[in-house]
């Protein structure tokens, strides 16, 4: 017998996550945010896409909205086409 100390080394101290949430096949993270009551959904969505303007956000990461946000989206795109 070999003991596993000699294939691997443990260190207990250096852990990952125990799960990796992925929405579709890519690794996923949610940001969930309150913005006033009182601004419309047109509001909301452009203060969010101007924050990530201002942190310089990569162009590889995307970011989506979903529930109210995402129908809100969805409606703008329906009535533009």
């Amino acid at each position: 017998m070999i003991p596993l100390s000699t294939l691997v080394d443990v260190d207990l101290r250096r852990t990952g996550p125990l799960s990796v949430s992925h929405q579709g096949q890519f690794p996923a993270v949610t940001l969930s945010f309150n913005l006033p009551p009182a601004w419309r959904s047109a509001r909301r969505s452009a203060a969010i896409q101007q924050a990530e303007r201002e942190i310089g956000k990569p162009q590889a990461l995307s970011g989506s909205f979903q529930g109210n946000a995402q129908a809100f989206q969805s409606s703008l795109a329906t009535s533009r086409s």
